[in-house]
């Protein structure tokens, strides 16, 4: 998986619209809806603003690098995807905010991808991509990020959120269910 901190100050560089965390949520929402990573979607996504093609093309192929490692991650039989986040060391205010803003690119990357599920979500996917879209609005104010150990619990249920999602979807992209 690319480090947070070298992804991250790389999109900033290029001019991205988007940091880590947001372009992770994407990616994994592309991933959940399709069971790929379309690179067209993600790179209008980030509609990188910056004049310097090398760094640009530096910065695709990171992203690229970060789809396929999500995608092996999602296969795994460990529950092994882990969100691309800041370290531990960060402020829990942007703690709480960079997982707000996971959530709000796995909601548009989920969004934006032609879902091959003609029977749609269940009832427990909905509420999860719910409880994802009421995340998105615990970034916008630090103080209700709660204490440490509630981050934490939350942070791990958006990932197995998103476990979840990508696992109803394994069926209609043709491949078998992960075993755990």
């Amino acid at each position: 998986m690319p480090d947070f901190d070298v992804l991250d100050a790389l999109l900033v560089r290029v001019e991205a619209e988007a940091y880590a965390t947001e372009c992770h949520g994407f990616v994994c929402g592309q991933i959940c809806a399709t069971g790929t990573a379309d690179e067209t979607l993600w790179e209008d996504f980030l509609n990188i603003q910056g004049d310097d093609d090398n760094l640009a093309r530096t910065c695709f192929e990171e992203v690229r690098h970060l789809a396929s490692e999500t995608l092996a991650q999602m296969h795994s039989a460990e529950f092994g995807l882990q969100l691309l986040l800041p370290d531990d060391e960060v402020s829990m205010a942007l703690r709480a905010e960079a997982l707000g803003n996971w959530c709000h690119g796995f909601l548009n990357g989920y969004g934006v991808s032609e879902t091959p599920n003609p029977a749609g979500n269940s009832e427990q996917c909905n509420e999860v991509l719910e409880d994802f879209s009421q995340i998105c609005r615990l970034g916008i104010d630090g103080e209700d990020a709660g204490d440490e150990h509630s981050l934490m619990e939350l942070i791990e249920y958006v990932r197995m959120g998103a476990i979840l999602i990508f696992e109803e979807s394994l069926p209609a992209f043709g491949q078998p269910e992960v075993l755990h």
